[in-house]
Protein backbone atom coordinates (compact mmCIF):
# COMPACT_ATOMS: atom_id res chain seq x y z
CA UNK A 1 0.00 0.00 0.00
CA UNK A 2 1.18 3.55 -0.61
CA UNK A 3 3.01 5.09 2.34
CA UNK A 4 0.30 7.69 2.92
CA UNK A 5 -2.46 5.13 3.49
CA UNK A 6 -2.62 4.64 7.25
CA UNK A 7 -4.79 1.78 8.47
CA UNK A 8 -4.92 0.44 12.00
CA UNK A 9 -4.71 -3.26 12.79
CA UNK A 10 -8.40 -3.14 13.64
CA UNK A 11 -9.25 -1.67 10.24
CA UNK A 12 -7.05 -4.20 8.44
CA UNK A 13 -8.66 -7.10 10.29
CA UNK A 14 -11.96 -6.25 8.54
CA UNK A 15 -10.45 -7.22 5.16
CA UNK A 16 -9.44 -10.57 3.75
CA UNK A 17 -5.97 -11.01 2.26
CA UNK A 18 -7.50 -11.07 -1.23
CA UNK A 19 -9.37 -7.82 -0.55
CA UNK A 20 -6.20 -6.11 0.69
CA UNK A 21 -4.27 -7.29 -2.38
CA UNK A 22 -7.07 -6.01 -4.62
CA UNK A 23 -7.11 -2.67 -2.78
CA UNK A 24 -3.32 -2.36 -3.16
CA UNK A 25 -3.65 -2.96 -6.91
CA UNK A 26 -6.37 -0.32 -7.24
CA UNK A 27 -4.34 2.19 -5.23
CA UNK A 28 -1.22 1.50 -7.30
CA UNK A 29 -3.12 1.98 -10.57
CA UNK A 30 -4.71 5.19 -9.27
CA UNK A 31 -1.31 6.53 -8.16
CA UNK A 32 0.29 5.82 -11.55
CA UNK A 33 -2.63 7.52 -13.30
CA UNK A 34 -2.42 10.55 -10.99
CA UNK A 35 1.32 10.90 -11.55
CA UNK A 36 0.88 10.69 -15.34
CA UNK A 37 -1.63 13.56 -15.25
CA UNK A 38 0.30 15.74 -12.84
CA UNK A 39 1.76 18.93 -14.24
CA UNK A 40 5.41 19.15 -13.37
CA UNK A 41 6.91 22.44 -12.33
CA UNK A 42 10.46 23.07 -11.32
CA UNK A 43 12.38 26.04 -10.08
CA UNK A 44 16.01 26.84 -9.73
CA UNK A 45 17.72 30.02 -8.66
CA UNK A 46 16.56 32.08 -11.63
CA UNK A 47 14.40 29.89 -13.88
CA UNK A 48 10.97 28.27 -13.85
CA UNK A 49 10.25 25.10 -15.88
CA UNK A 50 6.96 23.52 -16.95
CA UNK A 51 6.44 20.01 -18.31
CA UNK A 52 4.98 20.32 -21.78
CA UNK A 53 2.29 18.14 -23.31
CA UNK A 54 4.97 16.05 -25.03
CA UNK A 55 6.91 15.44 -21.82
CA UNK A 56 9.80 17.76 -22.61
CA UNK A 57 10.28 20.65 -20.19
CA UNK A 58 9.62 24.17 -21.31
CA UNK A 59 11.50 27.00 -19.67
CA UNK A 60 8.82 29.51 -18.88
CA UNK A 61 10.78 32.46 -17.62
CA UNK A 62 14.22 33.41 -16.38
CA UNK A 63 15.71 36.33 -14.56
CA UNK A 64 18.98 37.84 -15.71
CA UNK A 65 21.58 39.31 -13.37
CA UNK A 66 19.76 42.66 -13.39
CA UNK A 67 16.51 40.97 -12.29
CA UNK A 68 14.83 41.43 -15.66
CA UNK A 69 12.48 38.61 -16.65
CA UNK A 70 12.76 37.09 -20.09
CA UNK A 71 11.56 33.99 -21.92
CA UNK A 72 14.20 31.34 -22.44
CA UNK A 73 14.43 28.92 -25.35
CA UNK A 74 15.80 25.39 -25.31
CA UNK A 75 18.70 26.68 -27.39
CA UNK A 76 19.53 29.18 -24.63
CA UNK A 77 19.72 26.34 -22.11
CA UNK A 78 21.78 24.13 -24.42
CA UNK A 79 24.31 26.94 -24.71
CA UNK A 80 24.58 27.38 -20.95
CA UNK A 81 26.02 25.57 -17.96
CA UNK A 82 22.53 24.10 -17.38
CA UNK A 83 22.81 21.80 -20.41
CA UNK A 84 23.72 18.68 -18.32
CA UNK A 85 20.80 19.36 -16.00
CA UNK A 86 18.38 19.59 -18.94
CA UNK A 87 19.82 16.39 -20.45
CA UNK A 88 19.35 14.56 -17.12
CA UNK A 89 15.81 15.88 -16.75
CA UNK A 90 14.84 14.82 -20.28
CA UNK A 91 16.20 11.33 -19.62
CA UNK A 92 14.12 11.09 -16.43
CA UNK A 93 11.00 12.35 -18.21
CA UNK A 94 11.45 9.76 -20.96
CA UNK A 95 11.15 7.04 -18.30
CA UNK A 96 7.73 8.29 -17.11
CA UNK A 97 4.70 6.32 -18.30
CA UNK A 98 2.89 8.00 -21.16
CA UNK A 99 -0.83 8.73 -20.83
Amino acid sequence: MPWYIKLTDEQLSGFSVAQIENLCGILSTAEKYRESKQVWFGLDVNKAYRKSIHGEPEIIIALDDAGTAKNITREDVCNSAAKPILKNLLARLDKLPQA
